[in-house]
């Protein structure tokens, strides 16, 4: 766990624009390093039951836990953490058999309690009213998240994470992201982490110049069980904060994530390992809208191919600068590096 998505980013507005609020971050673990600013309460102490129960304002990527009601008076700006693009609510409820009493009682400990939710864009508000049967205010208006990718200071932010990881300025950095699978989890917050790439033979075939930064899910498997670090292969699963490592990487393998679409404000290429794709929409989990239209990069059935587009990343940019103007033009054209401002004039008033 740790201080970062668009918490973070309304939490350096609100120091800002609210310095007479008490900004507290729920951790779990001593250890967990929150912003300058944060009273950090260790989750499931007695202070942050008090401060839970207590707090005007309740600001979250996820859901509460399933006993959580807010008191009257409290308000709860839900944000998610990532853009709409994968099945959710009722359609994925209804995929996974629920019943009508089961998704009645999954929209009262979600939905039914958001006063403000965020999306990125008006045409993406759409899936929260249907799949939530979500009624309420919506500032859709771009992500708090992206903010620091479009900053000022960006270019600046990519030197220092470099530096931080030991990655020197001639290196090609590649970040390879897969996505969490339904069919390989053991619990709703385990998974085993897909191995459609074989990174150590990816780098060997590369060479000294690349370098690779794996980052699994926040809910696939820790520390020995992954990929180990090499001075061309960097484990960043457990790295803070993912906007570095956006910044850091000069091209990116994905599948399925939603971080193709913070990737894409980088203007950077993107190769799309998706083997599994037919299963994937089969009966795995699904999308809201055809996939092919939200991966802005060559679509690649094998590793071999991978390493090859890897080693003429010009070609791509230049195949795909169209599609990559394109995209962003559909789906991040409200991200402006100022969101964060906008959510905090509206909601913590």
């Amino acid at each position: 766990m740790a201080a970062t998505d668009s918490q973070r980013a309304i939490h350096d507005e609100l120091r800002r624009a609210r310095p007479d609020l008490t900004l507290y971050w729920g951790v779990a673990d001593h250890a967990t390093q929150v912003p300058d600013g944060a009273v950090p309460v260790l989750i499931q102490s007695r202070e942050w039951y008090r401060v839970l129960a207590t707090a005007r304002y309740l600001c979250n990527n996820i859901d509460f836990d399933r006993w959580f009601t807010k008191r009257p008076g409290q308000q709860f700006l839900q944000t998610f953490h990532g853009y709409p693009a994968k099945s959710m609510g009722i359609r994925l409820w209804e995929a996974k058999q629920f019943t009508p009493r089961r998704i009645a009682a999954e929209l009262a400990r979600t939905s039914d309690g958001w006063d403000l939710i965020l999306t990125p864009a008006p045409e993406m508000d759409v899936h929260y009213r249907t799949e939530y049967a979500y009624e309420g205010p919506i500032e859709s208006a771009g992500y708090p998240r992206d903010d620091a990718l479009l900053a000022p200071d960006a270019e600046e932010a990519r030197r220092a994470a470099r530096e931080r990881l030991g990655i020197g300025p001639e290196k090609t950095v590649v970040l390879y992201a897969p996505t969490w699978r339904d069919d390989l989890a053991t619990s709703y917050r385990s998974a085993a982490i897909v191995r459609h790439l074989d990174l150590e033979t990816a780098t060997e075939r590369l060479g000294e110049e690349y370098v690779f930064l794996m980052r699994g899910h926040r809910f696939h498997a820790r520390g020995a069980r992954r990929s180990g670090r090499t001075a061309r292969l960097i484990d960043v699963t457990d790295y803070p904060e993912i906007n570095d490592l956006i910044l850091a990487s000069d091209a990116a393998v994905l599948d399925y994530s939603s971080l193709r679409f913070d990737f894409a404000l980088t203007g950077r290429p993107m190769l799309f390992l998706v083997p599994d794709l037919h299963t994937y929409v089969g009966g795995v989990r699904g999308f809201l809208y055809p996939f092919e239209e939200s991966a802005p990069g060559p679509l690649i059935d094998d590793a071999e191919e991978v390493v090859s587009r890897l080693q003429d990343l010009a070609g791509v940019r230049a195949e795909f600068a169209g599609a990559y103007e394109q995209f962003n033009a559909r789906f991040n054209y409200l991200q402006d590096g100022k969101a964060a401002e906008r959510v905090v004039k509206r909601f913590f008033s």
